[in-house]
């Protein structure tokens, strides 16, 4: 089912089977994703903030001799396509500039991914996967698993639940990476900061052995080991691995309270 949006105007689509938890994928070029929930079955997609951008966009252009003293009619709304498939809802921007907002049910799995805007996601008890190029990933209040990226920006997670069987992922290339769980979250930590320092209120069990990145034999027929900037440990005992990576910035893991 293929809903193409009209007018920057909120659409609502159903899942094809809302008795299970469906999933929303959002992919943009040039904008920001937000999504919140709310206690209905349909998502809702208000595409507002991609059709103003789209707009102020064009109004900045040069206007051609031609049509001096003649109004443009925009036709083309946010340029926004909006399709459900298999419980599956997509939201596509296409090269169209502009911020969209999803609001979903509760236990709806989100696929985000934008180029240059941040991702804010708050209430969702499904799976996240929140990716960013040059914007900062914030995901808060939620129960699941996540795997958040930012290429130049922060991340920042709060989650109230942990999965008990699902590995996680944290990482930046600039910036810090912040992630507050539940006091007693079993888990197996990888921290990897270049430059930067990794704080904690965990109590963390070390595992002491560095491991080899490269191994080279120079010219004078020595080796040269270099081994990975990267802490491995346990906390509670131990359980599904959770990475963190970040070249440039601090890593702070928190205890919620």
């Amino acid at each position: 089912m293929l809903l193409p949006a009209q007018d920057g105007d909120k659409v609502s689509v159903p899942f094809s089977d809302p008795s299970r938890p469906g999933t929303v994928r959002v992919e943009l070029m040039h904008g920001d994703i937000t999504v919140r929930t709310h206690s209905g079955k349909d998502v809702l997609v208000d595409m507002a903030g991609a059709r103003a951008a789209t707009s102020r966009t064009r109004t900045s252009r040069r206007t051609p001799a031609e049509v001096e003293g003649l109004k443009r009619i925009d036709v083309s709304g946010s340029r926004m396509d909006v399709e459900e498939r298999e419980n599956v809802i997509r939201v596509n921007s296409g090269v169209s500039q502009g911020n969209v907002t999803v609001t979903v049910p509760q236990n709806t799995s989100l696929k985000l991914k934008t180029l240059t805007g941040t991702v804010d996601v708050e209430g969702v008890r499904g799976e996240v996967e929140a990716n960013s190029l040059k914007g900062a990933v914030r995901i808060t209040n939620t129960e699941g698993s996540v795997v958040a990226h930012s290429l130049n920006g922060k991340v920042i997670v709060s989650l109230n639940r942990v999965t008990p069987d699902k590995a996680m992922a944290f990482s930046t290339m600039t910036g810090d990476i912040d992630v507050t769980m539940p006091a007693d979250t079993k888990a197996r930590l990888r921290l990897k900061n270049d430059h930067g320092e990794v704080w904690s209120d965990f109590e963390m069990k070390l595992e002491s052995t560095p491991k080899v990145e490269t191994t080279a034999k120079a010219a004078d027929g020595k080796y040269k080991v270099k081994f990975e900037r990267m802490v491995t440990g346990t906390i509670n005992g131990g359980g599904p691995e959770m990475s963190f990576t970040t070249l440039n910035g601090q890593i702070r893991i928190r205890q919620k309270k």
